[in-house]
């Protein structure tokens, strides 16, 4: 009878998720996997054209250079290089969506 049991439990419990992963395939997996190989083909061909067009005999200076371009393409969304902290402020969502005057009139006293 225990022998059953275990059979059971593993086939109800097959689907459950475990530290985040599903063991049940995805719905959209291979939509995702070309989006994945896509973003990667791109990545390789911007990479390739900086090597031959971002200062070719000088690797040093054109590393330099991929990064502040890079860092420049990251601050024109928001204005803001806050996001790359890994931290989240609520701050800086109001002031960005609603303006300075209104997000103040949602902040608590302190």
């Amino acid at each position: 009878m225990l022998a059953n049991s275990t059979k059971k439990d593993d086939k109800k419990h097959k689907h459950i998720k475990k530290s985040g992963i599903s063991l049940k395939p995805r719905k959209y997996f291979f939509r995702d996997l070309i989006i994945v190989i896509g973003v990667v083909l791109v990545w390789r061909g911007l990479w390739q054209l900086a090597d031959r067009f971002l200062f070719p005999d000088h690797s040093l200076l054109s590393d330099i250079v991929g990064i502040f371009i890079g860092l420049f393409l990251l601050y024109l969304p928001d204005k803001d290089l806050s996001h790359l902290t890994g931290e989240r402020h609520q701050e800086h969502h109001h002031y960005h969506h609603y303006g300075q005057k209104q997000a103040s009139k949602n902040v608590p006293p302190q």
